[in-house]
């Protein structure tokens, strides 16, 4: 069971907007980056002797019957990881307590923090469920979601615009917007 969500961003309208959904909502500190924020929320939260759920946001396929079956299957252990389909990543990890171990995020997290488990001979589980495997980190995901069958919002929204429009926004670089990616 999920007690509490929090949400850490240094935007005050996704604040606000986790705030309405019922979340808690803390302020980024200007040490920025995931990892940082998941400890903020720990020591802020007072959380260190709880269960922690870090759940990535680019799982368009997720469904709460997942979460509660990673929940479930790491019920007696103090890490449970799950792995972004080509294994790189990280895509969600519960920490039982939330301390046992600082998180390792970020590009090719998934063997990192396996290693960082076996160095520190952590008892964990590595748990490979559906939902958690698919995560937009590129264009071409976008794309490949827009042509999977599953009926949540993000789907129906890629698939009610033409794939011609898709790919002309996909086709957009940071050079060529003046945007530039974080």
């Amino acid at each position: 069971m999920i007690g509490s969500i929090t949400i850490v961003s240094a935007d005050r309208n996704v604040l606000r907007f986790g705030q309405r959904l019922g979340a808690n909502s803390l302020r980024e500190t200007p040490r920025r980056g995931l990892n940082n924020a998941i400890g903020q929320v720990i020591r802020k939260c007072k959380l260190e002797n709880s269960t922690v759920l870090v759940i990535h946001a680019d799982l368009p396929l997720l469904t709460g019957k997942e979460v509660n079956t990673l929940l479930r299957e790491a019920r007696g252990c103090p890490i449970a990881i799950v792995p972004s389909e080509d294994e790189t990543g990280t895509n969600a990890m519960v920490l039982n307590p939330a301390r046992v171990i600082r998180p390792a995020f970020g590009k090719g997290s998934y063997k990192r923090h396996i290693s960082i488990f076996q160095r520190e001979k952590l008892q964990f589980k590595v748990q490979r469920i559906q939902g958690f495997a698919f995560d937009i980190d590129e264009p071409k995901d976008l794309l490949e979601l827009m042509r999977h069958k599953g009926r949540n919002n993000t789907a129906r929204f890629l698939r009610a615009m033409r794939e011609r429009d898709l790919q002309k926004v996909l086709s957009y670089t940071p050079a060529s917007t003046g945007l530039r990616m974080t």
